[in-house]
């Protein structure tokens, strides 16, 4: 029927459902967004995204301090 069997959202403000974990394969912008909303909601993240800044990349140890992060390289 093509319709999704998964909510999907356009942006995180608009997440209403259970999140159990965050898997990311976006842009590097993006994911230090949903770093941020993972930090509030104490969510662990797979990061799958590439192409990180070496300031970008100081920001993501830093979250992983207070969350669980995996980062594919």
């Amino acid at each position: 029927n093509g319709l999704n069997t998964f909510p999907v959202y356009k942006k995180l403000e608009d997440i209403n459902s259970a999140v159990d974990i965050i898997i990311d394969f976006s842009v590097p912008e993006s994911t230090l967004n949903i770093l941020k909303y993972a930090i509030q909601n104490k969510l662990p993240v797979v990061i799958a995204t590439t192409g990180f800044s070496d300031k970008q990349k100081n920001i993501i140890r830093e979250a992983s301090n207070i969350i669980p992060i995996f980062q594919f390289f």
